[in-house]
């Protein structure tokens, strides 16, 4: 069994990684995907580095569902926690030519995951289809992924939507 080493601040205030003089692994960014890809690679044995650039999660503000909004919209000096980006220029957004947009990413260790009030989304079933058929891979397919999808949904309790408000055409389960 390997290691992960987690640095959070370190590029920001330019500290120094003291654990190790080098490893096997360096993955940028601890967020879920990050996170993930760091942890797979120690459980395999390797000696894995995990870089981000924020601080850690520990803010009350981000395991409050109240501050959500706070959070990922930078009200109250939450800003600290996420990168600024924002989109371009909006053409067809119904508050007129040139609006641009607030696009919160999470500065903290689980990324945007951490700011995101716990969202879920479920995805399109024409676009699973579209990487399927893009990638010749019918294992992203939407049918093929329903096995998938019923593991994610079940892993949490379900939250009381109906299907009028989520536009959906069957329950979701949402944490």
């Amino acid at each position: 069994m390997g290691y992960v080493s987690i640095i959070c601040a370190l590029i920001a205030v330019g500290g120094r990684v003291m654990a190790k003089n080098d490893y096997e692994y360096i993955v940028i960014g601890a967020g879920s995907a990050g996170s993930i890809v760091a942890s797979e690679l120690a459980q395999s044995g390797g000696s894995v580095l995990l870089l981000e650039a924020g601080g850690d999660d520990s803010d009350p503000a981000i395991w409050s569902m109240s501050s959500y909004y706070n959070v990922a919209f930078n009200t109250y000096n939450y800003g600290f926690l996420h990168w600024h980006y924002q989109t371009t220029n909006q053409t067809f957004n119904g508050k007129g030519v040139g609006t641009i947009f607030d696009l919160p990413r999470g500065k903290v260790c689980g990324g945007s995951n951490s700011i995101n009030g716990a969202a879920y989304v479920m995805g399109n079933p024409a676009d699973f289809d579209s990487v399927a058929d893009g990638t010749g891979d019918e294992d992203w397919s939407w049918e093929s992924m329903a096995g998938d999808r019923k593991r994610l949904n079940d892993a949490f309790q379900p939250v009381e939507l109906g299907k009028d408000q989520v536009g959906a055409d069957e329950y979701i389960k949402t944490a």
